[in-house]
């Protein structure tokens, strides 16, 4: 079973992989200097994974995508009710994240 992490984790894989096909692409066909088709390239990035990181939220289960928001905390972190996964440690929604 795959979970959420995984499944953005390969997502943001692949569009890394296309936008450095891409570039090579640009850069091969066309006779652009290389700096700004590399620069432009880190930027959508960038962007992209900016992007998709700021999806997982704090009250995200990591198995399954739901809410564990409101959910008690255990020893062992909070318990999805959905999937069972337990997500984070003890008080895991209440200590802000560090970026």
């Amino acid at each position: 079973m795959k979970t959420v992490l995984h499944r953005v984790r390969l997502r943001v894989f692949a569009v890394l992989l296309a936008i450095g096909l891409a570039a090579l692409g640009v850069l091969g066909w066309t006779t652009l200097p290389a700096l700004p088709v590399v620069g432009v390239a880190v930027v959508a990035a960038v962007a992209v994974v900016n992007t998709m990181a700021s999806k997982l939220a704090v009250g995200v289960c990591a198995g399954c995508g739901g809410s564990i928001e409101g959910q008690p905390s255990g020893t062992y972190g909070i318990t999805c009710e959905t999937c069972g996964t337990i997500n984070g440690g003890p008080n895991a929604l209440d200590t802000p994240r560090k970026a």
